[in-house]
């Protein structure tokens, strides 16, 4: 009987090992299709926003062209009178922004009257130059014949023949009245000459950067030949899984993870790279001339510079255990491929805001919480990696991704701001993209991959979805580095906070408590780990 007894526990107890089994088999069959459909979503739902970014870009200007800027002005009534001073047949300025000073009489002005001239060149409005009071005057309102001092920028086109078509415009109403046009022809040879100089100057730093980054680039493949990493499968990291990365992937989940690191997954990426270039370059008119090309070129370089150095320090502060190169690529162009994503939404939703009165919140809503989902896609898509592990390589995955963002960004930040047009501004917009801001983007985005790669340190079963919570710190630092605007509705008083309080306190103490997350982890963390994992 005993015998008899003890043999049927036995019996029950493997029965329930069998169904315990069975059930942990089917529970995480069932994890991990949840986490495949929702990767699926996230790659469709990211291959739907560059369809509208295309759409937005480059379809709807040519499908619903309207009616030019040009024509709206034209059918704006005649009611002013303008004179230039110093008329003469050609301009020769020595500078840029060139300055032409001219006199309007107008009706008499209404509060919330405004004195803008049109620069039209090449059939199309190069900008808008709004005239401003002097500081005795304070205001226009009342007054019937404004001063104003208009800048025209050079636009990498050596000799030109501009329009200008001065417009009193209400502020809600509209145009009022307009000036016939005033055309001018400039020669701007001499300046040109000048910024030759310049760019050639440029270009040899250029140079200089590019030879340390190539002699940077040779000691990290030096170092990433020397590193060893836990593989999946035998020879995953080998130069034949590199070019042929389904050849020795037997599982779906390898080869998914053999692809995402594979150059075929960075033609994909560079893809959709090159229609952004190919916008930015069509946008600021670089084909214009051989010194439009140029500066479109030069701007990349620069632009390409900080993010690229960034990244492999990062890459390098990872020192007990860096993540593969094939990966660092792909991270690194999946921020580029994020700003193709955003510019659409931006774009489209950005209007939607201007539409309803409130396009001052645009940079600070819109820019944010969309940048930071698309680049937080790319650590979501990478979550189901396995060498995406703990809190730290979330951290480097996503300020690698950052970083990527930042160079396409920068290069578009360059180009809306043409060296030609005015070469000091251009330079600051280089220094803080490039310096005072350079880190921003990856600070924002490796707080995003910290949330993911701590949540799947430990064990959280769903890492996709975790993207749908892991970017709200981001977004946040995000949206405190883009309000400027809506600060400087508070005057001086609101710029001093924000310059003073929130950029030191969001950006530059976001890097430093980045930094403490990574030392943190490295030093601490990962040699604790290891221990563990040894006993």
């Amino acid at each position: 009987m005993r015998c008899a007894s003890h043999t049927r526990r036995v019996q029950a107890f493997f029965l329930s090992l069998q169904v315990t089994r069975r059930l942990g088999v089917n529970l995480a069959g069932k994890i991990s299709q949840l986490n495949t459909i929702f990767l699926v979503l996230l790659l469709v739902i990211g291959g739907c926003a560059i369809s509208i970014s295309i759409i937005e870009l480059f379809a709807l200007p040519a499908l619903l062209p309207g009616e030019s800027a040009v024509a709206r002005l034209e059918a704006v009534p005649v009611g002013l009178n303008v004179s230039v001073d110093n008329p003469q047949g050609i301009y020769v300025p020595e500078d840029s922004p060139f300055v032409l000073n001219l006199t309007a009489s107008t009706p008499e002005i209404r509060d919330g009257e405004v004195l803008r001239v049109y620069i039209i060149a090449n059939g199309t409005v190069r900008s808008a130059y709004e005239c401003k009071p002097s500081e005795e005057d304070g205001t226009f309102t009342g007054k019937t014949q404004v001063q104003c001092s208009v800048e025209i920028p050079y636009a990498y086109i050596v000799r030109e023949h501009v329009t200008l078509y001065p417009v009193l415009e209400h502020y809600i109403d509209g145009p009022v009245y307009r000036a016939e046009p005033v055309t001018i022809d400039i020669d701007w040879d001499e300046y040109d000459s000048l910024l030759w100089g310049y760019s050639i100057i440029i270009l040899f730093f250029v140079a200089i950067a590019f030879a340390v980054m190539a002699a940077i680039s040779i000691i990290a493949l030096y170092v990433a030949a020397g590193a060893r990493h836990d593989e999946m499968y035998e020879g995953e990291y080998s130069l034949t899984a590199l070019l042929l990365p389904f050849r020795n992937a037997g599982t779906l989940s390898e080869k998914w993870q053999a692809l995402i690191a594979s150059p075929w997954f960075w033609l994909v990426e560079l893809a959709g790279i090159s229609i952004l270039l190919f916008y930015i370059m069509y946008a600021s008119n670089s084909l214009i001339s051989f010194s439009a090309f140029f500066a479109f070129i030069l701007c990349g370089l620069l632009a390409f510079i900080t993010p690229f150095l960034w990244a492999v320090l990062m890459w390098l502060a990872d020192y007990k255990e860096r993540e593969p190169l094939r990966i660092v690529v792909s991270l690194f162009l999946w921020g580029g491929l994020a700003g193709l994503m955003s510019i659409g939404l931006n774009s489209i939703l950005g209007a939607v805001l201007v539409a309803i009165g409130i396009g001052f919140l645009s940079a600070m809503l819109i820019a944010p919480l969309v940048e930071e989902f698309f680049k937080g896609m790319g650590i979501a898509v990478f979550s189901l990696h396995h060498e995406l592990n703990n809190m730290v390589d979330g951290l480097v995955y996503g300020f690698i991704i950052g970083m990527g963002f930042a160079f396409v960004e920068n290069w578009l930040y360059l180009m809306n701001n043409p060296m030609g047009a005015n070469t000091g501004a251009w330079l600051t917009v280089f220094i803080l993209r490039s310096f005072v801001f350079s880190a921003t983007h990856g600070v924002f985005t490796s707080l995003t991959g910290a949330i993911i790669g701590y949540l799947k340190e430990k064990e959280f079963a769903f890492p996709t979805l975790s993207l749908l919570v892991a970017p709200l710190p981001a977004m946040f630092l995000h949206a405190a580095h883009n309000s400027m605007e809506f600060w400087s509705l508070f005057g001086n008083l609101g710029m001093a906070a924000y310059c003073c309080i929130l950029l030191p306190m969001f950006d530059y103490g976001g890097l430093a408590f980045v930094m403490a997350l990574l030392v943190i982890g490295v030093f601490l963390m990962q040699p604790f780990k290891a221990k563990r994992r040894q006993q």
